[in-house]
């Protein structure tokens, strides 16, 4: 067993050890670990997102385990704040925070522990597992997550038996010992906001997976003030909820859900529900209970157990108990105390029990008791209590927090600018620089939006900031080499820094002339010139309205203006505006009205530079309405030129001034285009239309058995085909791509991504999946130097013939054996698994003219 260190006061040049230890936790988790190791990191914000992908053994996890409880703080830039896509591993100890999507998430894994970790103020859950098997989540405190839609405190989705282990009657998935509060979706679907859920094991959601029916247990967790319920079992069986606290949740009243539970039992059957404590506060809204055992379309909830469970609503005698669906009720007769005041020691501050309590010594053993409560102190004083504490003697180490509701957030701090370099301009030719792409590495401790507010300090030429809110360099006369200015950002709240931007210009000699010159690239757009709608339908709306088209840029390039069809009925002035899929500004022009009906096009002072395969927003404000419209246009994505407007790509907003539109209505097209002139450089081949579409945080996107597109979008996202032949696309970000059985096209884009491959049918010599350049980057970014892409291919077993399973051996042909081969412009990695000397694995990398020699064992997971 080794133990590596990571340190804020540390060098990725290091070596790990306790003297010299690591800057970064990536570098760590990058590195050759091995069964028992340990990955200790000493106390420090660490502003990255973490990917683990090593795996463990049966006989020993890999740790990533902060140095002091809490002291180690990761507060990622986009996506998760911890990923988690390996076996036979354990996360310990870390505060997680700020993440745009969960703050701890692993899937398709098996034997993973999530303990002591506080995970809150992260848009999506706070920890959450997807398809995995033999998870515990312990002794963590979740707070202030969900912000962003259908997510929860604590989460597990769609568990399944990916081990083939059968059952041997024990619990396989443990969430105990747990805090999890003020969970409160604020914007999206208001569906969940739950404290803890346990969520659609029998794959209701997703075809072609059997029922999950092995052993679930919930235990001793405190769950309060969440925007849904307590403790939800939903679609899920076989589940085990005992010796819980659920106190005044469900408080989000955008849910217009009745089934409002404390502790929920929903279209689930063979749970047992056991010694806990409900108490629901119903003047939050009538339809709160303190129990629901609920369902729908003729299923009923079968050999449910309630038993010696004590529920309250503030009226004494009252059970408040929800039955819809025919369901079995809790009652008396089985312990249970309905409608009975627990008498907390400070209701909503101190969830301990008074000595007069009726929950003390009123639970029952015969369903299994944990060995510790919440607080970590013996589960039995005498017999044991119902509840998530045990009442008897001090808590030793206090879990839950001493006060409910918001955490008082910290001082401001300032914003963490961050210099940038890699810009280049020709001779004596201006560069425009987006603002979003300056302010993408700046990170900020509070949250905050930061906004660029100045330039100063150039040299080699001159600094602004246009009227878009980009940042233009002019260079000076016949100057030309290293160039530089500086930026300053703002948190809004006071707090600013500097950052220095470097740059380089082109000598006048450094671009010989061709004794041809290359033809200009003729501009184009979504329609041509005679394009108008079938007929003018002039919507009768009057309010001041922003009218946009939502649309994918095919190549690099230029937009040069922006061109929308005018109606004889509108009036008043139309600026036109280009936003990105983010919502930033990237240019805006002014514009009066013209007459008659007619295309209009707006120039920008400065053409706008754009991305292959990035999404991008051309739109004009219609400040008295009356614009044209066709609906149902857009019921499908439409190419043009080197463009593809998107499904439902008609977009509006309505306001007196120009807004980002992102609303749409009946597929309609509001009749906006660009001119675009695609750059000679990277002309990027047809790009079908995604038809699943991440979005710039963190996403996990999983295709269907049909021949799906996936676009990651920006942030760490983990795209998994499944069957049929897919493309994936990863787009920026860490992103982790598998294709699954068929021929698939993985296209990882900027980023240091991960294929993965988990069988041999996944990728074989009949149907081998290809690594194809796109989105900005070559196919594989890195080969033969630390960094970079990796190919995953430690799940599969290269020599059947012995126990356990076996890595590829890098560079021979033998049986287990890998090796790489140049084939037209093209490298094929081959593997052979059974002695025949022919490759059952193959996978095309199209890497241009890079030799099969470039790459080294370290640029594959063996």
């Amino acid at each position: 067993m080794t133990i590596y260190y990571v340190s804020k006061t540390g060098s990725d040049s290091g070596n790990g050890s306790a003297a010299s230890p690591w800057q970064s936790i990536g570098k760590a988790m990058a590195s050759n670990l091995q069964p028992g190791d340990e990955v200790v990191v000493r106390p420090g914000t660490y502003n990255e997102s973490v990917n683990f992908s090593r795996d463990g053994s049966a006989d020993a996890d890999i740790t990533l385990r902060s140095e002091v409880p809490g002291g180690a703080v990761i507060r990622p830039p986009s996506g998760n704040g911890i990923t988690i896509r390996a076996d036979y591993v354990t996360v310990d100890g870390f505060e997680v925070h700020g993440a745009s999507a969960h703050g701890i998430a692993g899937f398709d894994v098996h034997h993973v522990t999530v303990s002591n970790n506080i995970s809150h103020d992260n848009s999506e859950s706070g920890i959450s597992f997807a398809w995995s098997d033999f998870i515990t989540i312990e002794g963590n405190e979740t707070y202030k997550n969900a912000s962003a839609g259908w997510f929860s405190g604590i989460s597990l989705y769609q568990n399944r038996n990916i081990t083939g282990e059968p059952d041997d009657g024990s619990f396989r998935n443990i969430i105990r010992n747990n805090v999890s509060y003020d969970n409160v979706t604020k914007g999206g679907a208001h569906t969940d906001g739950n404290g803890i859920i346990i969520d659609d094991f029998q794959s209701t959601q997703t075809s072609g997976h059997p029922n999950y029916t092995f052993r679930t247990l919930v235990d001793n967790n405190l769950v309060y003030e969440n925007g849904g319920k307590g403790v939800q079992v939903t679609w899920s069986d076989y589940v085990t909820v005992s010796n819980n606290t659920a106190y005044h949740n469900n408080q989000d009243l955008q849910n217009t859900g009745t089934w409002r539970g404390e502790l929920s039992n929903a279209q689930s059957s063979n749970n047992t529900w056991v010694n806990n404590i409900a108490v629901v506060d119903p003047s939050i809204n009538s339809h709160g209970t303190a129990i629901d055992s609920t369902s729908y379309g003729g299923y009923r909830n079968a050999n449910i157990v309630w038993e010696n469970n004590l529920t309250f609503n503030g009226t004494a005698g009252q059970s408040s108990v929800r039955t819809d669906g025919g369901n079995a009720a809790p009652t008396a007769a089985n312990g249970n105390l309905l409608g009975v005041d627990p008498r907390f020691v400070n209701p909503g501050t101190d969830f301990s029990l008074r000595s007069d309590s009726p929950a003390i010594d009123a639970g029952t053993a015969a369903r299994g008791l944990g060995k510790t409560d919440v607080d970590g102190d013996a589960r039995t004083i005498g017999n044991v209590d119902i509840g998530a504490h045990e009442h008897g003697s001090a808590p030793t180490a206090p879990t839950s927090p001493t006060a409910p509701g918001p955490v008082p957030g910290p001082a401001n701090t300032a914003p963490d600018a961050r210099n940038d370099s890699g810009f280049s301009t020709a001779h004596e030719t201006p560069i425009t620089i987006t603002s979003a792409s300056l302010l993408a590495n700046d990170v900020d401790a509070n949250g905050d939006r930061l906004t660029l507010t100045g330039v100063s300090a150039a040299s080699g030429g001159t600094v602004e900031i246009n009227s878009a809110g980009n940042v233009v360099f002019t260079p000076s006369g016949d100057f030309s080499g290293a160039a530089k200015f500086s930026y300053t950002v703002s948190d809004g709240k006071g707090g600013t820094d500097t950052a220095s931007v470097s740059l380089t210009v082109a000598a006048a000699s450094d671009a010989a002339p061709a004794p041809t010159p290359a033809p200009t690239p003729a501009a184009s757009g979504l329609w041509d010139d005679a394009a108008r709608p079938a007929s003018v339908t002039t919507d009768a709306e009057t309010r001041p309205v922003e009218l946009g088209m939502k649309f994918r840029a095919n190549a690099d390039g230029e937009i040069s203006a922006i061109q929308f069809y005018e109606t004889a009925a509108s009036s008043g002035s139309h600026p036109v505006s280009l936003w990105s899929s983010t919502g930033e500004l990237l240019a805006r022009e002014s514009f009066t009205g013209g007459s008659g009906d007619g295309w209009r096009e707006v120039t920008f002072d400065e053409p706008i530079k754009v991305q292959a395969g990035e999404t991008y927003i051309a739109s004009y404000h219609a400040p008295q309405g009356r614009y044209a419209v066709t609906e149902g246009f857009f019921d499908k994505a439409v190419a043009g030129g080197d463009i593809t407007a998107l499904q439902n790509g008609g977009v509006y907003s309505y306001g007196s001034s120009s807004s980002v539109p992102t609303q749409t209505y009946n597929a309609s097209n509001y009749w906006v285009d660009v001119v675009f002139t695609a750059s000679n450089a990277k002309v990027a081949a047809e790009i079908p239309a995604p038809t699943i579409e991440g979005t710039t945080g963190g996403d996990t996107l999983r295709g269907t058995d049909g021949e799906d597109v996936i676009l990651g979008g920006a942030g760490n996202d983990w795209i998994f085909g499944s069957g049929g032949a897919d493309v994936l696309r990863g787009q920026d970000g860490n992103d982790a791509l598998r294709g699954g059985q068929g021929s698939d096209v993985l296209i990882g884009g900027k980023g240091s991504d991960v294929f993965l491959f988990r069988s041999i049918a996944e990728s074989n010599a009949a149907n081998p999946d290809v690594i194809r350049a796109g989105d900005g980057a070559i196919a594989f970014e890195g080969a033969g130097v630390a960094g970079g892409d990796v190919i995953d291919l430690s799940r599969l077993d290269a020599d059947p013939s012995q126990s356990g399973v076996q890595a590829f051996i890098f560079g021979s042909k033998d049986k287990g054996g890998l090796w790489l081969t140049d084939v037209d412009g093209r490298t094929l990695v081959s593997g052979n698994v059974n002695d025949d000397s022919a490759a059952e694995f193959q996978l095309w990398i199209e890497d241009g003219n890079l030799a099969a020699s470039a790459y080294v064992a370290s640029d594959f997971i063996l």
